[in-house]
């Protein structure tokens, strides 16, 4: 996608691209919209001849002429216009709908290298941009273009009957044109400025809002405060330069207009007096030349900023929709059922993209289904790593990943994502109920489904005594709840998910001593079913672990049982005593 080469034209065709099953809808309503315009130019017509006949004092052909004007209103605005807006209304709000589901759909998909290298402000700012605005702009563009046609028809008309007046109407409307072109321009460079600023604030304004504890324990606020405030200040500089430029060639253009218009009227009036012009025919030459200019200044120059900031939003849509260079997760076509939790690592060697050095070597390691798992070591030593492997988050490793000797980059998505789940050591919670929540694991899961799952999480007793018991909100921030009770209420919703591999990352590293003890005792339960695999750094849970492998800097040094290694007198026993 070449910056130069996507203009205004350019996002008016991906927008309907977008929203392609509204295009119809939209296209019925900008006819009502043509026909609205078309009643509404006959009824300017007549109505100059109205005022024109009753100046005149030809009272009977002003009376008929009143009936026309009111028959054309009546047409225009009781039936073409009301239809117009009913249908246009609708055909809106489903496109902006359709083109914010295929946005989400799409972050949603793009792999967890693209995301991590992207601003989460971008993303909340394109997300943004893809409200009502965007369509509003273009029907409210196209309802003006075509009040342009029909003043384009009245501008011929004025050549037909006077060409020099026609010569001074089209003069004054290319200058205004062309200092809009300049406008445009100039405003696209602040507009692109604007965006930037926009996502870096509101990047900040995220961050803020995940540490506003450790922003205020590490005295942070002020440094927090004067980041932000060159962000809103650079911003303000920007917007304030963009209304200077407007404000300055609005006031170019108006002189020119205002100038122009007395310089006409005044030839005009000088045509009426020689009697070469009618009263009638004078009425409709001013009043067709205010439309004419009106029109190049209301609805066509009055839109650049609405243009501008329509083709930049646009622009954005399209760049998460459509760049090349934000990868999506890759997945195979193989939809394997039954597996039953073989884990397998062959080989395995993988360093992230901007890193010099390997961050995980030779890893070679098999965990049998239903077994307990643990990977440990130092911190940096590559453990987190194995899981965003066995997760699927980076495939550009070197090497097999084997989930019962089917490697994890054949399976299709529904296949791999029934296969594996996580319990992270912040897991996220929505803001919604208890239930609703658990639901989000197994849309159609029963109340004893949920109960059992709950109980064997050893969570029931405390959403029990909750006012609201499984109804009870979530609060935003998880406020409302411990880190042990959302982890516990997290592993009842990977139980209903009933996949055969559970991970769970340093679940237990921050939780009280009742907290670990009780996820311990569910771990030990699933093991039964389930092939568990454990980051940690207790090492006093894993007396009864059937695997542990020991890392350090990326690669396994050691592995076994934890008899097996506490005899060995190892790193894995130094690490245990320390």
């Amino acid at each position: 996608m070449k910056k130069d080469k996507y203009n205004f034209f350019t996002a008016v065709r991906k927008l309907f691209k977008y929203a392609s099953n509204n295009k119809k809808q939209y296209i019925l309503g900008t006819i009502f919209m043509i026909f609205f315009v078309i009643t509404s130019m006959m009824y300017t017509t007549a109505n100059s001849n109205l005022i024109a006949s009753i100046m005149s004092l030809k009272l009977d052909v002003a009376i008929k002429l009143t009936i026309i004007c009111a028959i054309l209103r009546l047409i225009s605005i009781t039936f073409c216009h009301n239809k117009w807006r009913k249908i246009v209304i609708n055909a809106e709000r489903n496109i902006v709908s359709e083109i914010q589901k295929k946005l989400y759909k799409k972050i949603l998909s793009l792999s967890m290298n693209t995301l991590e290298n992207m601003e989460s402000g971008k993303l909340l700012t394109t997300m943004k941009a893809a409200e009502n605005g965007i369509i509003t702009t273009i029907t409210s563009l196209l309802l003006e273009s075509t009040y342009v046609i029909t003043s384009f028809i009245m501008l011929i008309i004025i050549y037909f009957i006077d060409y020099k007046i026609g010569l001074a109407v089209t003069l004054i409307s290319a200058i205004s044109l062309y200092l809009f072109k300049m406008q445009m321009e100039k405003s696209k460079g602040y507009l692109e400025e604007e965006f930037n600023n926009t996502d870096s604030y509101t990047t900040l304004m995220g961050e803020t809002a995940r540490g506003v504890k450790e922003i205020k324990a590490l005295n942070f606020k002020d440094k927090c405060y004067d980041l932000f405030g060159e962000y809103i200040e650079t911003l303000s500089d920007i917007r304030r330069n963009r209304r200077i430029l407007g404000k300055n060639i609005n006031t170019t253009k108006w002189t020119i207009r205002i100038i122009g218009d007395a310089l006409i009227i005044l030839y005009i009036i000088s045509k009426v007096q020689t009697g070469e012009f009618s009263v009638e025919t004078a009425m409709l030459i001013i009043t067709y030349m205010t439309n004419v200019i009106d029109d190049v200044f209301h609805r066509i120059i009055e839109h650049d900023f609405g243009i501008s900031e329509f083709t930049a939003n646009m622009k954005r849509i399209t760049y998460i929709l459509e760049d090349k260079n934000l990868n999506e997760e890759k997945f195979g076509n193989n939809n394997y059922k039954n597996i039953e939790g073989n884990i397998k690592f062959s080989n395995v060697n993988f360093k992230y993209n901007k890193s010099q050095n390997q961050i995980l070597q030779d890893i070679d390691f098999e965990f049998k289904p239903h077994t307990k798992n643990a990977i440990v070591g130092q911190s940096g030593a590559g453990k987190t790593t194995i899981f965003k492997l066995l997760l699927k988050e980076y495939d550009d490793y070197n090497g097999k990943i084997l989930f019962d000797n089917k490697n994890i980059k054949d399976f299709s998505e529904e296949s791999f994502r029934n296969t594996i789940s996580i319990v992270n050591q912040e897991p996220i919670l929505f803001n919604m109920s208890i239930k609703k929540n658990l639901l989000m694991a197994k849309e159609n899961a029963t109340d004893e489904e949920i109960i059992n799952a709950c109980k064997l999480a050893n969570i029931d007793e405390f959403i029990e005594n909750l006012p609201n018991k499984y109804d009870e909100i979530i609060n935003e921030n998880n406020n409302n709840i411990s880190v042990g009770q959302k982890q516990r209420i997290a592993i009842a919703r990977v139980i209903l998910r009933n996949t055969p591999i559970i991970l769970f990352d340093e679940a237990t590293s921050a939780l009280d001593n009742y907290s670990k003890r009780k996820i311990e005792e569910t771990i030990d339960e699933l093991s039964k079913t389930k092939t568990i695999v454990l980051i940690a750094h207790s090492l006093e849970m894993l007396e009864n672990f059937d695997n542990i492998i020991m890392l350090e800097d990326g690669r396994i040094i050691e592995k076994g049982s934890n008899e097996e290694l506490i005899n060995n007198k190892g790193s894995y026993y130094q690490l245990l005593n320390v």
